[in-house]
């Protein structure tokens, strides 16, 4: 028997109300970069299995992640969880039939769907968002992101040439959202896969969206999702626009600027967790691939001339809301 057939054969030992029953299990396609996923069939009924990864504890902590997949499930956004094993972080929830994964073409082209899957997607995070629920995680995107820098340290990854100005750049667009309001923390998953998302599943039939994955999940700024998505669905500005009225209900500079800034911080902690993965290689998944995408799109918002006066105006919203234009000085 295998090590991961060994590992499944001792959770499903640990579920009592699994004992003596007709059970049938089979692994989960393995390319998922920090669980070991099984499916597993009780009497037909059909869960989904979710056992840590090597080296997943550098970054995530279960009982955390099991609060917020209860969150969601209690909100209706996420699938039941009936089994959770605390003593190893194994995690059993119910399995979402006939439901796949939205291909994010649904959202850069949602027009072309009379579901509008991006405002759908957005009705979605907002229910968790509004849920009145707190986290125990209260790290936020700052917060993870200097985490990162940490592992990376220790762990001697491959240095990212732009580091040091990526590091210094956080710094600096921490420095002008304190300055103006600072963040209202809720919910938020904080991740979200690219090109085909397994974190947002729509069952056709029912015309139901429902959201899966919680290891990021933790309280935070709202934009830390809304920019994680669009990063995601590579999204461009007029998809953004449309994006940020939707959520708050109208497209103001600040609001955007904001927005944008957290496009930034999205694209850099995604950059240092690939760096990482690259590192120990837990699953068979091309990271640096991965980190070339995200380091292109990052790039991208780098050598946009706007960005500079992103920042600028979030930190100085007042002086911005009189005088639109780049600051002289």
């Amino acid at each position: 028997m295998e090590k991961a057939e060994k590992l499944i054969a001792d959770v499903i030992s640990q579920i009592e109300d699994w004992k003596g029953e007709d059970l049938t299990y089979e692994r989960w396609p393995d390319f998922f970069m920090w669980n070991c996923n099984w499916t597993v069939s009780v009497n037909g009924k059909k869960y989904f299995v979710k056992i840590p990864g090597e080296k997943s504890e550098l970054f995530f902590n279960r009982d955390h992640i099991h609060e917020a997949c209860v969150i969601a499930a209690d909100s209706g956004v996420g699938p039941a969880v009936p089994y959770y094993l605390k003593n190893s972080g194994v995690e059993i929830s119910e399995w979402l039939e006939n439901y796949s994964g939205l291909k994010t073409d649904k959202w850069i082209f949602q027009h072309r769907f009379k579901e509008k899957f991006l405002f759908k997607s957005l009705d979605l995070l907002m229910k968790l968002h509004n849920s009145g629920q707190e986290l125990s995680n209260k790290k936020n995107i700052f917060d993870q992101i200097r985490d990162l820098s940490t592992i990376m340290d220790k762990n001697s990854t491959f240095e990212i040439r732009e580091r040091p100005y990526l590091e210094n750049l956080v710094n600096r667009i921490e420095e002008a959202i304190s300055t103006n309001g600072g963040m209202d923390l809720k919910p938020c998953i904080n991740n979200i896969c690219e090109r085909w998302s397994w974190d947002f599943m729509w069952n056709e039939s029912e015309q139901d969206l429902k959201i899966v994955d919680y290891e990021w999940a933790s309280m935070n700024d709202v934009c830390s999702d809304l920019a994680t998505l669009s990063t995601s669905a590579m999204l461009y500005d007029d998809h953004d626009k449309e994006l940020v009225e939707y959520y708050f209900g109208e497209l103001n500079e600040f609001q955007f600027a904001r927005f944008k800034l957290f496009k930034i911080l999205v694209l850099i902690k995604s950059c240092f967790f690939m760096s990482i993965l690259d590192k120990f290689r837990p699953a068979a998944f091309d990271y640096i691939r991965s980190y070339g995408w995200k380091m292109a799109r990052l790039r991208n918002l780098l050598h946009d001339p706007r960005t500079e006066n992103w920042i600028w105006s979030v930190k100085n919203q007042k002086g911005f809301d009189n005088w639109k234009g780049y600051p002289i000085a």
